[in-house]
Protein backbone atom coordinates (compact mmCIF):
# COMPACT_ATOMS: atom_id res chain seq x y z
CA UNK A 1 0.00 0.00 0.00
CA UNK A 2 1.36 3.28 -0.95
CA UNK A 3 0.02 6.05 1.20
CA UNK A 4 -0.27 9.72 -0.63
CA UNK A 5 -0.14 12.82 0.87
CA UNK A 6 -3.27 13.47 -1.16
CA UNK A 7 -5.99 11.13 -1.74
CA UNK A 8 -5.77 7.76 -1.02
CA UNK A 9 -5.37 5.71 -4.47
CA UNK A 10 -3.04 2.95 -2.55
CA UNK A 11 -6.41 1.59 -0.66
CA UNK A 12 -6.29 -1.09 -2.70
CA UNK A 13 -3.91 -3.10 -1.03
CA UNK A 14 -4.72 -1.71 2.24
CA UNK A 15 -6.28 -4.91 3.56
CA UNK A 16 -3.55 -7.01 3.20
CA UNK A 17 -1.39 -4.75 5.28
CA UNK A 18 -1.24 -6.30 9.08
CA UNK A 19 -1.27 -4.21 11.55
CA UNK A 20 1.32 -3.51 14.25
CA UNK A 21 0.70 -4.73 17.04
CA UNK A 22 -2.13 -7.06 15.92
CA UNK A 23 -3.35 -10.09 17.28
CA UNK A 24 -5.40 -12.15 20.18
CA UNK A 25 -5.15 -9.92 23.38
CA UNK A 26 -3.20 -11.58 26.08
CA UNK A 27 -3.62 -10.45 29.80
CA UNK A 28 -0.44 -11.23 32.00
CA UNK A 29 -1.65 -13.16 35.53
CA UNK A 30 -2.06 -11.09 38.37
CA UNK A 31 0.17 -11.93 41.30
CA UNK A 32 3.81 -10.37 42.31
CA UNK A 33 5.61 -11.61 39.12
CA UNK A 34 3.49 -9.45 37.18
CA UNK A 35 3.95 -6.47 39.21
CA UNK A 36 7.57 -6.87 38.63
CA UNK A 37 7.45 -7.58 34.96
CA UNK A 38 5.77 -4.39 35.12
CA UNK A 39 8.79 -2.32 36.56
CA UNK A 40 10.74 -3.61 34.41
CA UNK A 41 8.93 -2.98 31.16
CA UNK A 42 8.63 0.22 32.87
CA UNK A 43 12.53 0.64 33.19
CA UNK A 44 13.28 -0.37 29.55
CA UNK A 45 10.65 1.71 28.47
CA UNK A 46 12.20 4.83 30.29
CA UNK A 47 16.67 4.09 29.75
CA UNK A 48 16.09 1.39 26.68
CA UNK A 49 17.04 2.33 22.70
CA UNK A 50 13.90 2.69 20.04
CA UNK A 51 13.89 -1.55 19.36
CA UNK A 52 13.67 -1.53 23.53
CA UNK A 53 11.05 0.71 24.00
CA UNK A 54 8.67 -0.87 21.17
CA UNK A 55 9.09 -4.19 22.98
CA UNK A 56 8.38 -2.51 26.36
CA UNK A 57 5.33 -0.85 25.10
CA UNK A 58 3.93 -3.68 23.01
CA UNK A 59 4.43 -6.27 26.55
CA UNK A 60 2.93 -3.23 28.73
CA UNK A 61 -0.10 -3.18 26.86
CA UNK A 62 -0.71 -7.17 27.82
CA UNK A 63 -0.64 -5.78 31.56
CA UNK A 64 -4.39 -5.05 31.48
CA UNK A 65 -4.69 -5.79 35.57
CA UNK A 66 -1.95 -2.94 36.39
CA UNK A 67 -3.75 -0.74 33.68
CA UNK A 68 -3.16 2.35 36.55
CA UNK A 69 0.46 2.48 36.19
CA UNK A 70 0.52 1.25 32.60
CA UNK A 71 -1.62 3.73 31.04
CA UNK A 72 0.10 5.87 32.19
CA UNK A 73 3.46 5.27 30.68
CA UNK A 74 1.73 4.21 27.66
CA UNK A 75 0.15 7.38 27.33
CA UNK A 76 3.52 8.94 27.50
CA UNK A 77 5.24 6.67 24.83
CA UNK A 78 2.54 8.51 22.55
CA UNK A 79 5.43 11.22 22.48
CA UNK A 80 7.92 9.24 21.75
CA UNK A 81 10.63 10.51 19.48
CA UNK A 82 10.38 7.08 17.99
CA UNK A 83 7.44 7.03 15.16
CA UNK A 84 7.29 3.37 15.62
CA UNK A 85 7.00 3.42 19.58
CA UNK A 86 4.39 5.83 19.29
CA UNK A 87 2.21 4.01 16.96
CA UNK A 88 3.08 0.97 19.01
CA UNK A 89 2.01 2.54 22.02
CA UNK A 90 -1.32 3.29 20.35
CA UNK A 91 -1.62 -0.34 19.33
CA UNK A 92 -1.13 -1.16 22.96
CA UNK A 93 -3.73 1.42 24.37
CA UNK A 94 -6.46 0.24 21.64
CA UNK A 95 -5.47 -3.46 22.57
CA UNK A 96 -6.40 -2.70 26.26
CA UNK A 97 -10.01 -1.73 25.51
CA UNK A 98 -12.33 -0.23 27.30
CA UNK A 99 -10.27 0.05 30.07
CA UNK A 100 -7.92 2.37 28.20
CA UNK A 101 -11.01 4.22 26.30
CA UNK A 102 -9.84 7.50 28.27
CA UNK A 103 -6.88 7.23 26.62
CA UNK A 104 -8.61 7.75 22.76
CA UNK A 105 -8.39 11.68 22.96
CA UNK A 106 -5.07 11.72 23.52
CA UNK A 107 -4.15 8.99 20.86
CA UNK A 108 -6.01 10.63 17.71
CA UNK A 109 -3.52 13.32 18.22
CA UNK A 110 -1.42 11.45 16.40
CA UNK A 111 -4.04 11.21 13.65
CA UNK A 112 -1.86 14.36 12.19
CA UNK A 113 1.57 12.64 12.34
CA UNK A 114 2.47 11.52 9.36
CA UNK A 115 5.56 9.92 10.13
CA UNK A 116 6.83 6.43 8.74
CA UNK A 117 6.91 3.85 10.77
CA UNK A 118 9.51 0.62 10.96
CA UNK A 119 5.95 -0.96 8.75
CA UNK A 120 6.56 1.17 5.71
CA UNK A 121 3.07 3.29 6.98
CA UNK A 122 2.68 6.75 8.46
CA UNK A 123 2.02 6.92 12.16
CA UNK A 124 -1.22 8.40 11.26
CA UNK A 125 -2.34 4.94 9.45
CA UNK A 126 -1.38 2.92 12.16
CA UNK A 127 -2.90 5.03 14.79
CA UNK A 128 -6.16 4.47 12.86
CA UNK A 129 -5.69 0.67 12.98
CA UNK A 130 -5.17 1.19 16.23
CA UNK A 131 -8.02 3.10 17.24
CA UNK A 132 -10.53 0.41 15.68
CA UNK A 133 -9.52 -1.85 18.27
CA UNK A 134 -11.93 -0.03 20.36
CA UNK A 135 -14.57 -1.10 18.04
CA UNK A 136 -17.95 0.59 18.62
CA UNK A 137 -16.50 2.34 21.51
CA UNK A 138 -14.17 4.54 19.77
CA UNK A 139 -17.02 5.76 17.47
CA UNK A 140 -18.24 9.02 19.21
CA UNK A 141 -14.62 9.76 19.51
CA UNK A 142 -14.49 9.24 15.58
CA UNK A 143 -17.02 10.88 14.77
CA UNK A 144 -16.00 14.48 16.13
CA UNK A 145 -12.22 13.92 13.71
CA UNK A 146 -14.24 13.24 10.38
CA UNK A 147 -14.04 16.67 9.41
CA UNK A 148 -13.13 17.23 5.65
CA UNK A 149 -10.96 20.21 6.43
CA UNK A 150 -8.52 18.58 8.49
CA UNK A 151 -7.20 16.26 6.02
CA UNK A 152 -5.36 13.51 7.89
CA UNK A 153 -7.91 13.49 10.85
CA UNK A 154 -10.35 12.52 9.24
CA UNK A 155 -8.57 10.42 6.83
CA UNK A 156 -7.67 8.02 9.56
CA UNK A 157 -11.15 8.51 11.30
CA UNK A 158 -12.91 6.96 8.34
CA UNK A 159 -10.02 4.15 8.30
CA UNK A 160 -10.88 3.57 11.48
CA UNK A 161 -14.64 3.13 10.85
CA UNK A 162 -13.57 0.79 7.82
CA UNK A 163 -12.17 -1.33 10.27
CA UNK A 164 -14.74 -0.86 12.49
CA UNK A 165 -17.22 -2.50 10.18
CA UNK A 166 -20.96 -2.29 10.85
CA UNK A 167 -20.70 -1.19 14.28
CA UNK A 168 -19.62 2.38 13.00
CA UNK A 169 -22.78 3.28 11.46
CA UNK A 170 -23.27 6.61 14.00
CA UNK A 171 -20.56 7.64 11.97
CA UNK A 172 -23.13 7.59 8.95
CA UNK A 173 -24.65 11.04 9.82
CA UNK A 174 -20.80 12.48 9.81
CA UNK A 175 -19.78 10.90 7.14
CA UNK A 176 -22.90 12.35 4.56
CA UNK A 177 -21.46 15.97 6.11
CA UNK A 178 -17.41 14.90 5.03
CA UNK A 179 -19.16 13.97 1.67
CA UNK A 180 -20.77 17.70 1.33
CA UNK A 181 -17.75 19.20 1.50
CA UNK A 182 -16.02 18.23 -1.48
CA UNK A 183 -12.73 17.80 -0.44
CA UNK A 184 -11.21 15.25 -2.91
CA UNK A 185 -8.27 14.38 -0.74
CA UNK A 186 -10.27 12.73 1.80
CA UNK A 187 -13.05 11.01 -0.37
CA UNK A 188 -11.53 7.59 -0.84
CA UNK A 189 -11.12 7.40 2.75
CA UNK A 190 -14.51 8.32 3.10
CA UNK A 191 -15.41 5.50 0.39
CA UNK A 192 -13.44 3.81 2.41
CA UNK A 193 -15.65 3.74 5.40
CA UNK A 194 -18.83 3.34 3.72
CA UNK A 195 -17.20 0.10 2.49
CA UNK A 196 -16.94 -1.32 6.00
CA UNK A 197 -19.83 -0.35 7.32
CA UNK A 198 -22.38 -2.20 4.37
CA UNK A 199 -26.03 -1.20 4.21
CA UNK A 200 -26.55 0.80 7.62
CA UNK A 201 -24.31 3.21 5.57
CA UNK A 202 -27.20 4.16 2.69
CA UNK A 203 -27.57 7.72 3.84
CA UNK A 204 -24.41 8.34 2.30
CA UNK A 205 -25.17 6.89 -1.39
CA UNK A 206 -26.52 10.02 -2.76
CA UNK A 207 -22.76 11.66 -1.74
CA UNK A 208 -21.19 8.57 -3.38
CA UNK A 209 -23.12 8.79 -6.89
CA UNK A 210 -21.69 12.04 -6.96
CA UNK A 211 -18.56 11.22 -6.56
CA UNK A 212 -19.02 8.28 -9.06
CA UNK A 213 -19.66 11.33 -11.77
CA UNK A 214 -17.18 13.17 -11.17
CA UNK A 215 -14.38 14.23 -13.77
CA UNK A 216 -12.07 16.70 -11.75
CA UNK A 217 -9.57 14.60 -10.72
CA UNK A 218 -6.40 13.28 -13.22
CA UNK A 219 -7.54 10.33 -14.60
CA UNK A 220 -4.86 8.03 -12.86
CA UNK A 221 -6.41 9.25 -9.45
CA UNK A 222 -9.75 9.61 -10.65
CA UNK A 223 -9.66 5.44 -11.62
CA UNK A 224 -9.06 4.73 -8.37
CA UNK A 225 -11.70 6.81 -6.38
CA UNK A 226 -14.49 5.64 -8.90
CA UNK A 227 -13.33 1.94 -8.37
CA UNK A 228 -14.27 2.94 -4.42
CA UNK A 229 -17.22 3.98 -5.15
CA UNK A 230 -18.55 1.41 -7.22
CA UNK A 231 -17.70 -0.78 -4.33
CA UNK A 232 -19.02 1.63 -1.66
CA UNK A 233 -22.25 1.23 -3.51
CA UNK A 234 -22.12 -2.57 -3.51
CA UNK A 235 -21.53 -2.76 -0.35
CA UNK A 236 -24.46 -1.00 0.52
CA UNK A 237 -26.38 -3.25 -1.55
CA UNK A 238 -30.00 -3.33 -2.93
CA UNK A 239 -30.60 0.21 -0.79
CA UNK A 240 -27.87 1.80 -3.01
CA UNK A 241 -30.67 1.34 -6.43
CA UNK A 242 -31.00 4.61 -6.97
CA UNK A 243 -27.42 4.40 -8.41
CA UNK A 244 -28.02 1.45 -10.98
CA UNK A 245 -27.98 4.45 -14.09
CA UNK A 246 -24.74 5.70 -12.92
CA UNK A 247 -23.06 2.73 -12.20
CA UNK A 248 -24.51 1.65 -16.37
CA UNK A 249 -22.32 4.45 -17.55
CA UNK A 250 -19.97 2.95 -15.72
CA UNK A 251 -19.50 -0.54 -17.13
CA UNK A 252 -19.03 0.60 -20.87
CA UNK A 253 -16.42 0.13 -22.54
CA UNK A 254 -17.49 1.88 -25.37
CA UNK A 255 -14.12 4.80 -26.94
CA UNK A 256 -14.21 8.09 -24.96
CA UNK A 257 -16.23 6.35 -21.91
CA UNK A 258 -13.24 7.28 -19.78
CA UNK A 259 -13.79 3.50 -17.71
CA UNK A 260 -10.53 1.74 -17.19
CA UNK A 261 -11.03 -1.94 -16.66
CA UNK A 262 -10.97 -2.14 -12.83
CA UNK A 263 -14.30 0.45 -13.06
CA UNK A 264 -16.29 -1.31 -15.85
CA UNK A 265 -15.55 -4.46 -13.31
CA UNK A 266 -16.19 -3.12 -10.10
CA UNK A 267 -19.35 -1.38 -11.15
CA UNK A 268 -20.81 -4.56 -13.23
CA UNK A 269 -20.08 -6.15 -9.43
CA UNK A 270 -21.87 -3.16 -7.73
CA UNK A 271 -24.81 -3.40 -10.15
CA UNK A 272 -25.32 -7.72 -9.63
CA UNK A 273 -25.42 -6.52 -5.70
CA UNK A 274 -28.58 -4.71 -6.52
CA UNK A 275 -30.25 -8.26 -7.79
CA UNK A 276 -32.83 -7.82 -9.59
CA UNK A 277 -33.25 -4.31 -9.12
CA UNK A 278 -31.13 -3.92 -12.23
CA UNK A 279 -34.29 -4.65 -14.42
CA UNK A 280 -33.59 -4.62 -18.09
CA UNK A 281 -31.20 -1.80 -18.14
CA UNK A 282 -28.85 -3.73 -15.99
CA UNK A 283 -29.45 -6.84 -18.42
CA UNK A 284 -28.62 -4.58 -21.35
CA UNK A 285 -25.25 -3.42 -19.88
CA UNK A 286 -24.42 -7.03 -18.41
CA UNK A 287 -25.26 -7.94 -22.30
CA UNK A 288 -22.43 -5.39 -23.42
CA UNK A 289 -20.29 -6.31 -21.05
CA UNK A 290 -20.13 -9.76 -22.73
CA UNK A 291 -18.03 -8.35 -25.40
CA UNK A 292 -15.40 -6.34 -23.14
CA UNK A 293 -11.86 -6.95 -24.09
CA UNK A 294 -11.15 -7.49 -20.69
CA UNK A 295 -11.68 -10.93 -19.38
CA UNK A 296 -12.10 -9.12 -15.62
CA UNK A 297 -15.28 -7.24 -16.97
CA UNK A 298 -17.21 -10.45 -18.90
CA UNK A 299 -16.25 -13.05 -16.01
CA UNK A 300 -18.78 -10.74 -13.14
CA UNK A 301 -21.32 -10.06 -16.39
CA UNK A 302 -21.34 -14.06 -17.07
CA UNK A 303 -21.98 -14.64 -12.72
CA UNK A 304 -24.59 -11.73 -13.15
CA UNK A 305 -26.48 -12.96 -15.48
CA UNK A 306 -26.43 -16.47 -13.81
CA UNK A 307 -27.31 -15.64 -10.40
CA UNK A 308 -30.43 -13.73 -11.93
CA UNK A 309 -31.54 -17.06 -13.58
CA UNK A 310 -35.01 -17.02 -15.93
CA UNK A 311 -35.28 -13.51 -14.87
CA UNK A 312 -32.26 -12.67 -17.49
CA UNK A 313 -34.39 -14.51 -20.37
CA UNK A 314 -33.37 -12.01 -22.96
CA UNK A 315 -29.93 -12.95 -22.34
CA UNK A 316 -30.49 -16.41 -23.50
CA UNK A 317 -29.80 -16.01 -26.89
CA UNK A 318 -27.41 -13.59 -26.57
CA UNK A 319 -25.25 -15.70 -24.80
CA UNK A 320 -25.83 -19.10 -26.29
CA UNK A 321 -24.57 -16.67 -29.65
CA UNK A 322 -21.30 -15.62 -28.29
CA UNK A 323 -20.56 -19.38 -27.48
CA UNK A 324 -21.33 -21.37 -30.46
CA UNK A 325 -19.85 -17.91 -32.79
CA UNK A 326 -17.31 -16.34 -30.69
CA UNK A 327 -15.62 -18.69 -27.85
CA UNK A 328 -15.94 -16.49 -25.61
CA UNK A 329 -13.98 -16.61 -22.06
CA UNK A 330 -13.88 -17.60 -19.60
CA UNK A 331 -15.84 -20.60 -22.06
CA UNK A 332 -16.96 -21.93 -18.44
CA UNK A 333 -18.54 -19.84 -17.24
CA UNK A 334 -20.25 -18.86 -20.08
CA UNK A 335 -21.91 -21.92 -20.52
CA UNK A 336 -22.71 -22.32 -17.09
CA UNK A 337 -24.42 -18.92 -16.59
CA UNK A 338 -26.35 -20.16 -20.06
CA UNK A 339 -27.60 -23.01 -18.04
CA UNK A 340 -28.62 -20.80 -14.69
CA UNK A 341 -30.56 -18.89 -17.11
CA UNK A 342 -32.32 -21.19 -19.32
CA UNK A 343 -31.93 -24.54 -17.77
CA UNK A 344 -30.79 -26.58 -21.52
CA UNK A 345 -28.34 -28.68 -19.95
CA UNK A 346 -27.98 -30.63 -23.35
CA UNK A 347 -26.39 -27.52 -24.55
CA UNK A 348 -23.70 -27.06 -22.36
CA UNK A 349 -23.18 -30.42 -21.52
CA UNK A 350 -20.71 -31.53 -23.89
CA UNK A 351 -19.25 -28.55 -24.15
CA UNK A 352 -18.35 -28.68 -20.48
CA UNK A 353 -16.77 -32.31 -21.13
CA UNK A 354 -14.75 -31.52 -24.03
CA UNK A 355 -13.55 -28.39 -21.92
CA UNK A 356 -12.08 -30.37 -19.29
CA UNK A 357 -9.86 -32.16 -21.99
CA UNK A 358 -7.13 -28.76 -21.75
CA UNK A 359 -5.92 -27.64 -17.91
CA UNK A 360 -7.07 -24.56 -18.63
CA UNK A 361 -10.36 -25.54 -19.71
CA UNK A 362 -10.38 -27.84 -16.38
CA UNK A 363 -9.59 -25.17 -13.88
CA UNK A 364 -12.24 -23.77 -15.20
CA UNK A 365 -14.89 -26.07 -15.10
CA UNK A 366 -14.46 -27.46 -11.92
CA UNK A 367 -14.03 -23.81 -10.28
CA UNK A 368 -17.25 -22.82 -11.88
CA UNK A 369 -19.77 -25.74 -12.75
CA UNK A 370 -19.72 -25.76 -8.83
CA UNK A 371 -23.00 -23.73 -9.61
CA UNK A 372 -24.35 -26.76 -10.82
CA UNK A 373 -24.85 -28.81 -7.31
CA UNK A 374 -26.10 -31.87 -8.46
CA UNK A 375 -26.80 -31.22 -11.81
CA UNK A 376 -23.24 -31.43 -12.92
CA UNK A 377 -22.95 -34.88 -12.12
CA UNK A 378 -22.34 -35.53 -15.55
CA UNK A 379 -18.98 -34.80 -14.90
CA UNK A 380 -18.21 -36.52 -11.96
CA UNK A 381 -15.72 -39.17 -14.07
CA UNK A 382 -13.66 -36.97 -15.04
CA UNK A 383 -14.09 -34.34 -11.84
CA UNK A 384 -12.23 -37.75 -10.28
CA UNK A 385 -9.80 -37.86 -12.39
CA UNK A 386 -8.83 -34.62 -12.03
CA UNK A 387 -7.80 -35.50 -8.03
CA UNK A 388 -4.96 -36.80 -9.69
CA UNK A 389 -3.62 -33.81 -11.00
CA UNK A 390 0.03 -32.92 -10.01
CA UNK A 391 -1.69 -29.06 -10.08
CA UNK A 392 -2.61 -27.99 -6.32
CA UNK A 393 -5.50 -25.44 -7.63
CA UNK A 394 -7.04 -28.16 -9.76
CA UNK A 395 -7.16 -30.68 -6.83
CA UNK A 396 -8.65 -28.01 -4.98
CA UNK A 397 -11.20 -26.96 -7.15
CA UNK A 398 -12.02 -30.12 -8.16
CA UNK A 399 -12.63 -31.54 -4.59
CA UNK A 400 -15.15 -28.63 -4.49
CA UNK A 401 -16.41 -29.65 -7.22
CA UNK A 402 -17.51 -33.06 -5.85
CA UNK A 403 -18.58 -31.82 -2.81
CA UNK A 404 -21.24 -29.72 -4.70
CA UNK A 405 -22.65 -32.20 -6.68
CA UNK A 406 -22.95 -34.17 -3.24
CA UNK A 407 -22.40 -37.78 -4.27
CA UNK A 408 -21.39 -40.28 -2.20
CA UNK A 409 -20.59 -43.47 -4.09
CA UNK A 410 -17.68 -45.68 -3.42
CA UNK A 411 -16.14 -44.03 -6.49
CA UNK A 412 -16.15 -40.59 -4.70
CA UNK A 413 -15.56 -41.63 -1.50
CA UNK A 414 -12.16 -43.24 -2.35
CA UNK A 415 -11.06 -41.04 -4.11
CA UNK A 416 -11.73 -38.25 -1.77
CA UNK A 417 -10.09 -40.12 1.53
CA UNK A 418 -6.59 -40.27 -0.70
CA UNK A 419 -6.88 -36.69 -0.79
CA UNK A 420 -7.01 -36.89 3.31
CA UNK A 421 -2.85 -36.91 2.86
CA UNK A 422 -2.79 -34.37 -0.21
CA UNK A 423 0.31 -32.98 -0.15
CA UNK A 424 -1.54 -29.56 -0.07
CA UNK A 425 -3.26 -27.90 3.16
CA UNK A 426 -5.87 -26.29 0.97
CA UNK A 427 -6.70 -29.09 -0.45
CA UNK A 428 -6.48 -31.64 2.77
CA UNK A 429 -8.55 -28.89 4.20
CA UNK A 430 -11.52 -29.08 1.72
CA UNK A 431 -11.00 -32.48 1.79
CA UNK A 432 -12.13 -32.65 4.99
CA UNK A 433 -14.89 -30.60 4.84
CA UNK A 434 -16.22 -32.15 1.66
CA UNK A 435 -16.25 -35.51 3.30
CA UNK A 436 -18.15 -33.76 6.18
CA UNK A 437 -21.04 -32.45 3.78
CA UNK A 438 -21.11 -36.00 2.23
CA UNK A 439 -21.25 -37.92 5.30
CA UNK A 440 -18.34 -39.91 4.12
CA UNK A 441 -16.01 -41.59 6.95
CA UNK A 442 -12.47 -42.03 6.82
CA UNK A 443 -10.60 -44.97 6.83
CA UNK A 444 -9.96 -45.92 10.39
CA UNK A 445 -6.48 -45.38 9.71
CA UNK A 446 -6.94 -42.19 8.12
CA UNK A 447 -8.86 -40.78 11.49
Amino acid sequence: MTIKTAGFSGLLCVLSVAALGAGTHHVAPQDGGQQDAVAKLLTLLKNGNAAERQKSVKLLGTHVAQAERVIPALEAALKDKDATTRSTAAHALGGMGDVALASLPKITKLFTDKTETKSGMPVWYETAIAVSKYGKSAVPGLIKQLDAEQVYPCRAAAIACHEIGPDAAEAVPALVKAFAADEQEVNDELLYAVIGIGPAAKPTVPAVVEVLRGTEQPPHLRMHTHVWACRALASVGVDAAEAIPDLIKRTSHEEGSGNVASVRKNAVIALAAMGERVGKPGIDAYIHALDDYVVVVREPAMMALGALGETAEAAAPELKQRIEEREITPAALANVAYWQISGDIEFVKPRLLKLYDDFNGALDVAKFMQAMGPDGAFALDKTIESLDSSDPLLRLYAVQLLEAIGNRDEPVANALRKRLTDGDLDVREATVKAMKTLKIEPEKGDR
